[in-house]
């Protein structure tokens, strides 16, 4: 994470209405899979206050995982409070080592 705010304060006005140019000209490069990650917080889009006549959602989101897209947002558990939500897509074995990880750091 600081990685990533270090890099995106980096970059100016300038420089992104150059890469934005850049991308009109040339078009938008494909971009290699392989060892890629990548996070997008969907925690401020208001998903947590629609209404459609209901109530509001305990949770408001991406409605499954997306293979190399981890989405994280808002949700509220069933006592009201507050909560952070992730979904992961991932292979059966790593799903049952996070898990065991996981496990290993919540009884702590």
């Amino acid at each position: 994470m600081r990685l990533m705010k270090a890099v995106k304060s980096q970059m100016s006005e300038q420089y992104i209405q150059s890469v934005a140019d850049l991308m009109a000209t040339k078009g938008r490069p494909m971009y290699t899979t392989a060892g890629n990650f990548m996070v997008s917080d969907t925690s401020r889009l208001g998903f947590d206050g629609l209404d459609f006549g209901w109530g509001k959602p305990e949770y408001g989101g991406p409605a499954a995982s997306v293979g190399l897209i981890c989405f994280y947002g808002r949700y509220k558990d069933g006592s009201g409070a507050d909560g952070r939500v992730v979904t992961l897509h991932l292979p059966r074995p790593a799903i049952e080592k996070f898990k065991r990880e996981l496990d290993e750091i919540t009884m702590e």
